[in-house]
């Protein structure tokens, strides 16, 4: 149509009015180019989106995954440390108790005593957790709340291992300072043998002792403790973005 005017113009020599049309042309042609630019960049972000949003529920996914397996294998471990938290304590009593009511110690007493300087449980930080901070995808997650608890997490991780290496700084294996007080019949620490009456009578020991006992509790609660409680926290705030809900648990991310 516009074609038809242009031509029927120059037959006219209306120089004017083909100017006006070769500006009307040319804007039409900036208009659809414009158009075109515009709808091809909206169609590359909805692209982008769907991409960053598959990828997203990905890593989520994974480390949902990481979190769970990191509770799952850690429950023994807090066990057999809150345990052996509780014989030192009961023995520590005992030793410094002389009034006859307070209870003989047991083997297994025995073998908190003399592994009370072990602190072997490792510090982690779930793979995909490191992943997404290392390479900067953590800001590809949409819900501000779980990205501050992801950072805060990996901050948290980090204090509590320099915690655990603080601890473990001079920490004294009691058998090897006082082979006449602890013998062990194998190479296990549950095989060990304490000359329970021996100990009482020795100050140095059960100095020793203490000092372990507050580098453990120290371990078991702040360091093994406190890396269960940030796992369970962000397994709940992953439950909550991920819409995932555990039968067996009355509260996501609870450590069973």
């Amino acid at each position: 149509m516009i074609l038809r005017r242009v031509i029927a113009h120059f037959r006219k020599q209306q120089w004017t009015t083909i100017a006006i049309d070769f500006v009307i042309v040319i804007v039409i042609v900036i208009v659809i180019v414009v158009a075109g630019v515009f709808v091809g960049i909206q169609v590359a972000n909805w692209d982008t989106d769907r991409q960053n949003r598959a990828l997203d529920h990905g890593y989520l996914q994974r480390l949902h995954h990481e979190v769970v397996d990191l509770i799952d294998k850690g429950a023994d471990a807090a066990r057999t440390s809150e345990e052996t938290n509780r014989h030192l304590h009961e023995a520590q009593h005992f030793l410094i108790t002389s009034d006859g009511v307070t209870p003989a110690l047991s083997p297994q007493h025995c073998c908190a005593i003399a592994g009370s300087h072990v602190y072997a449980r490792g510090i982690i930080l779930p793979p995909t957790l490191g992943e997404l901070l290392a390479t900067g995808r953590v800001l590809l997650i949409d819900d501000e709340t779980l990205r501050t608890s992801i950072a805060s997490y990996a901050q948290s991780i980090n204090d509590i291992g320099q915690l655990r290496d603080d601890i473990q700084i001079d920490r004294l294996p009691l058998a090897r300072r006082y082979p006449e007080l602890i013998s062990r019949r194998a190479e296990q620490w549950d095989q060990a043998v304490c000359q329970f009456g021996e100990m009482r009578r020795r100050d140095d020991f059960r100095n020793d002792l203490t000092d372990n006992l507050n580098r453990f509790g120290a371990y078991a609660e702040d360091v093994l403790a406190e890396q269960r409680r940030l796992q369970q926290a962000l397994h709940a705030q992953l439950d909550r973005r991920l819409n995932i809900r555990h039968e067996s648990t009355s509260t996501p991310g609870a450590i069973k």
